[in-house]
């Protein structure tokens, strides 16, 4: 029955307004609400987790079940005396998207 519901939701949807098209080859049409944005310094989620997961690679990621911080893009850190200096010494190798290190 759901996906009956959901086929004749889809053309009711496109009947009304029709389907969203990208304007140029460089545009992205998002065709859901969640994540409720692309920036992850707005909004943080579930489904954001994903994004971020396969956007850019962090210091630490968590990995298990039950997720342990594991280093990722640092190799190791240091932390100040006062805990206001943090040093990350990065893995060999790594490089920006464009392959500058």
């Amino acid at each position: 029955m759901r996906p009956l519901i959901g086929t004749l939701s889809l053309a009711a949807t496109l009947a009304a307004g029709g389907a969203l098209h990208a304007q140029s080859d460089n545009e992205l049409v998002w065709g859901d609400t969640l994540p409720a944005g692309l920036d992850p310094h707005v909004v943080y989620d579930v489904p954001m987790q994903m994004l971020l997961l396969n956007a850019y690679d962090g210091l630490y990621r968590y990995i298990g079940n039950p997720p342990e911080l594991t280093p990722w893009l640092a190799e190791s850190h240091t932390v100040s005396d006062d805990n206001l200096t943090w040093q990350f010494t990065l893995k060999d190798g790594v490089t920006f998207h464009d392959g500058s290190p």
